[in-house]
């Protein structure tokens, strides 16, 4: 349910369920706002860049949906320039 609220952009369902004890990924955190994290999680496992997230939104749709122009500034030029990874899954 947070990857959702996190792809969807609803903060204040993510922190909700945070509150409750949700568990985080590399993906909600790029949404939240742990830039500097993201950024050094990446530094020491590049492979993880175009890793596909829920329903293949990328790190690059997270961040932008959580107005992290920073970040997604970093990951476009780090390589990423897809928000969605068509067909991840089926």
């Amino acid at each position: 349910a947070v990857g959702g609220a996190s792809h969807m952009g609803r903060r204040d369902i993510a922190d909700l369920l945070v509150s409750k004890g949700a568990r985080l990924d590399i993906f909600n955190y790029a949404f939240l706002g742990y830039d500097e994290f993201i950024m050094k999680l990446l530094t020491d496992y590049p492979n993880l860049l175009k890793a596909p997230g829920p329903h293949g939104f990328t790190l690059l749709h997270h961040a932008n949906v959580g107005d992290r122009g920073n970040l997604a500034s970093w990951l476009q030029e780090k390589g990423l320039t897809e928000t969605f990874i068509k067909g991840v899954f089926g």
